[in-house]
């Protein structure tokens, strides 16, 4: 049985793959808190200076660079 069980194993997990869980430190809390006040005024400053019609446009030329380099196989990583 035993030589059963060291053929038919479960393999070890690979040092890249295991989870790494801990409790943030109160500074890196701090951080990541000051990280998402930082984007919500970037944003909130960006909604306040622009038209909708403004950001409509914008958007529509995102996706359509967006599509255009999909459908050329330039997308993350295949540059």
């Amino acid at each position: 049985m035993s030589l059963l069980s060291r053929i038919f194993r479960k393999p070890e997990p690979l040092p890249h793959v295991i989870p790494r869980y801990h409790a943030a430190t109160k500074e890196e809390n701090k951080l990541a808190a000051r990280r998402r006040a930082d984007v919500r005024i970037e944003l909130a400053v960006y909604a306040a200076t622009t038209t909708p019609e403004q950001r409509k446009l914008e958007a529509d030329r995102f996706f359509a660079e967006a599509a255009s380099s999909r459908a050329l196989g330039k997308h993350r990583g295949r540059e």
